[in-house]
C-alpha cells in the first residue's frame, strides 16, 4: 500500500508537469501566430507612424507601441489569438530596406516591418490550482515582413 501511495504521487506530479508544459507551449504558439498576423496585417494596412519620418540618409529605424491606440485594428485581431496579451506589450518597427521594388529599382521605398511581443508574462496553471499564483516571463517574439510582399510600396 505504501508503494502505491508513493508511486502515484509521483506520477501525479510527472502528469501535472506534462500538463503544464503543453499549456505553455500552446500559449507560445498563439504567441508567435499572434505576431505573424500582426506583421501581415502591418504591411497591408496604413502604417501607424508616418513613414516621411523615415529618412533612410539620417534615421535607419521607427519604433512603437500600440499602446498610444494608433494600431487598434491590429491589436483587436492579434488579442484575437492571444486574449491575455496588451497594447503596450505590441511593438512595431519599420525599417529602411535594402532589396528595393523589384519591378522597378529605385523608384519606391521599401520598407521591413517587424511586429513583436515584449513583456509577455502568463500563468502557470498548475501553481495556481495548489493557491501559488506563477507567472512566467515568455521571451520576445518577433516577425518581420517586407512591405514588397503585398505590393505596398
Amino acid at each position: 500500500m505504501v508503494e502505491m501511495a508513493l508511486t502515484l504521487g509521483i506520477f501525479m506530479v510527472i502528469l501535472l508537469a506534462l500538463f503544464e508544459f503543453a499549456l505553455l507551449m500552446f500559449t507560445w504558439s498563439k504567441a508567435v501566430e499572434a505576431t505573424r498576423l500582426g506583421s501581415r496585417l502591418a504591411v497591408v494596412s496604413t502604417p501607424v507612424v508616418p513613414l516621411s519620418t523615415l529618412d533612410c540618409d539620417v534615421v535607419q529605424r521607427i519604433d512603437t507601441t500600440c499602446a498610444a491606440g494608433a494600431c487598434a485594428a491590429i491589436e483587436t485581431r492579434m488579442r484575437g489569438l492571444l486574449p491575455q496579451l496588451n497594447a503596450s506589450q505590441i511593438h512595431i518597427s519599420y525599417a529602411c530596406s535594402e532589396v528595393g521594388y523589384s519591378a522597378s529599382p529605385g523608384e519606391y521605398q521599401v520598407y521591413d516591418v517587424t511586429v513583436s511581443i515584449r513583456d509577455f508574462r502568463t500563468t502557470l496553471a498548475m501553481p495556481g490550482l495548489l493557491g501559488f499564483p506563477l507567472e512566467m516571463t515568455m521571451p520576445d517574439f518577433s516577425t518581420s515582413r517586407t512591405s514588397e510582399d503585398l505590393h505596398t510600396p
